[in-house]
């Protein structure tokens, strides 16, 4: 972010609206403004990473990490709505990211995956997670992700 685009905290609470129906203010806060959405797509493929972040760019801001570990440090300095997680990744997979995520950030979490294999299968069903499969669920998880993030912020559905 240039300097010219960065906005302070100081800026925000001076910041003088003329409709004071959409712009309220309590402790330095502007109400009627919600806050970006945070999207985290963890996935190995880079081709993967930007199609899933083009994809999703218009319902939040997306973040990617490469593997389980990589996003396991990116939870260190941020508040993520919901977590979209390959399964099979090197250093650390998506079913060994989510067992080490904060347990609040657990029903946060879907899966998009080419998987085979019968024990993450197994895992992912016996868990009640939920799984798209590459690249054919592309779409159903766009809509899942948007519903997901709708359910926090009734006024963000009604628009």
């Amino acid at each position: 972010m240039s300097k010219e685009a960065a906005v302070s905290m100081e800026e925000i609470s001076t910041f003088v609206c003329t409709d004071k129906q959409r712009c309220n203010f309590s402790e330095g806060k502007m109400r009627g403004f919600e806050r970006k959405k945070s999207i985290l797509v963890v996935d190995d493929s880079e081709s993967i990473r930007e199609l899933l972040s083009v994809l999703l760019h218009e319902d939040g801001i997306v973040y990617t990490a490469v593997n389980g570990f990589d996003a396991l440090s990116k939870f260190a300095g941020h508040h993520f709505d919901i977590v979209v997680s390959d399964i099979e990744m090197p250093v650390m997979n998506g079913i060994d990211l989510y067992r080490n995520v904060p347990f609040v950030y657990r029903e946060l979490f879907m899966f998009f995956s080419a998987t085979m294999n019968e024990e993450h299968i197994s895992y992912m069903f016996l868990n009640n997670l939920i799984l798209f499969r590459k690249p054919d669920d592309i779409f159903r998880l766009q809509r899942a992700v948007q519903q997901k993030l709708n359910q926090s912020c009734p006024e963000r559905a009604a628009n």
